[in-house]
C-alpha cells in the first residue's frame, strides 16, 4: 500500500485511478539502497524511472571539482524520467542520502503505460514545463546585471554562451 501512496503523489501518475496505479505498480520492481550508495551516475544510459517510496535521494552534478546539489527527492517523488523519455544519457548523478527504497519502472514498460494512458504524457509535459520555468528563474537570478556601457550579462550553458539581449 505504501508503494501505491508514493505512486499517487508522483505528478506523472496523479491523473490515474487507484486501479490503474495498481497495474502500473505491478510493472515495477523494488530496489533498496544504503545511505551513500549511488542510484545512477551522470552519463549512464538512462532506461529507468525511479519513484522514492522511503528515504532521501540527492541529485547532483560535479561542477569544477565541486558537487552541486540540484534537488532532493523524498517519498512520492520521481526521478530519472528525462532519460527515460528522451533516451539520452543521464544528465546528473543520484545518491541515497539515507537508507532508501525505490520502485523502478523500465522505459519499455513506461512507454506501454503512456500508450494505454495518454494522460500520463500530459502530466509529464506539465511537469517538464514547470521545471523549465523554474530553471529560467534560476538562470535569470544568476545572470550578472547589464552594465551601463554594454549588453546584459551572459552565462555559459553546456559550453555555449547564453547571452541576454535587451
Amino acid at each position: 500500500m505504501k508503494e501505491l501512496i508514493a505512486l499517487k503523489q508522483v505528478p506523472l501518475f496523479t491523473a490515474l485511478t487507484l486501479e490503474q496505479l495498481a497495474s502500473v505498480d505491478r510493472l515495477m520492481v523494488t530496489r533498496q539502497y544504503a545511505k551513500g550508495e549511488t542510484l545512477f551516475r551522470r552519463g549512464d544510459v538512462g532506461g529507468e524511472l525511479y519513484v522514492v517510496v522511503e528515504g532521501d535521494v540527492r541529485v547532483h552534478l560535479d561542477h569544477g571539482g565541486q558537487e552541486v546539489t540540484l534537488v532532493r527527492h523524498r517519498a512520492g517523488s520521481a526521478l530519472g524520467e528525462m532519460s527515460v523519455f528522451d533516451e539520452q544519457p543521464r544528465s546528473a548523478s543520484a545518491q541515497a542520502m539515507s537508507d532508501t527504497t525505490v520502485r523502478v519502472l523500465r522505459r519499455d514498460r513506461l512507454q506501454a503505460i503512456v500508450h494505454e494512458h495518454p494522460e500520463v504524457m500530459l502530466e509529464f509535459i506539465k511537469n517538464l514545463s514547470q521545471r523549465l520555468r523554474a530553471m529560467d528563474e534560476k538562470l535569470e537570478s544568476a545572470a550578472p546585471p547589464a552594465s551601463p556601457s554594454g549588453p546584459a550579462g551572459h552565462l555559459p550553458v553546456n559550453g555555449e554562451e547564453l547571452t541576454a539581449t535587451p
